[in-house]
């Protein structure tokens, strides 16, 4: 404290020294008016942050789900790399273009939703599931390993088991989300055995 005092002290003596000054931030008085200006500004502004991811995947998934063919808790899977002219027409975080992708919007108001996977012993993949609040669950090669298996993705509404002892779960706050899925291509095929199912399938 003492430090303090005697370094503040000398600061002053130096600039007064200089013919500097040091400025005087005087308290900003509001109006009644002014007040509830600035609150409204506040609560608008953290709403709009709050409420902004929520809207940007809605907008997202009316886009995909209007697509012919598109569905809930189907992967809809790109068969080919990624360009940059197709990348540009998604509309979201650009995708990159060394790995085939697959998209699913997940409905877990009526049950948990099991994504399954085969073995990929040689193969690069991850599959990311992002809830409404923008939480991420992982699952990749480095997460869970290489040897396959089922990963249910449980709303907060759930509250049964499951008859499946060997299916690992999370619970996600939200009823609704995506998962996407990235694999390297191998030189046979493009396409990846995986699926999506209702819990009691």
């Amino acid at each position: 404290m003492k430090t303090t005092t005697i370094l503040a002290a000398a600061l002053s003596l130096t600039l007064g020294l200089a013919g500097y000054s040091l400025p005087a931030f005087a308290q900003e008085t509001l109006s009644p008016d002014r007040v509830r200006e600035e609150r409204a500004y506040t609560l608008g502004t953290s709403a709009y942050l709050w409420g902004f991811t929520m809207n940007e995947l809605y907008r997202v998934r009316s886009a995909s789900l209007a697509k012919p063919g598109a569905t809930l808790n189907k992967f809809d899977h790109f068969r080919v790399l990624m360009t940059p002219e197709s990348a540009r027409k998604l509309g979201v975080v650009r995708a990159n273009s060394a790995t085939l992708y697959s998209l699913a919007w997940l409905d877990l108001s009526v049950e948990p939703i099991v994504l399954e996977f085969p073995p990929m012993a040689d193969r690069y993949f991850t599959f990311n599931y992002v809830d409404y609040f923008q939480n991420n669950e992982n699952l990749s090669n480095v997460s869970v390993g290489r040897a396959g298996g089922a990963y249910a993705f449980v709303g907060p509404n759930w509250r049964a088991l499951f008859r499946r002892k060997s299916t690992a779960s999370t619970s996600r706050p939200t009823r609704s989300g995506s998962s996407g899925a990235r694999r390297s291509k191998d030189r046979t095929t493009s396409r990846t055995s995986m699926r999506c199912k209702t819990a009691t399938a």
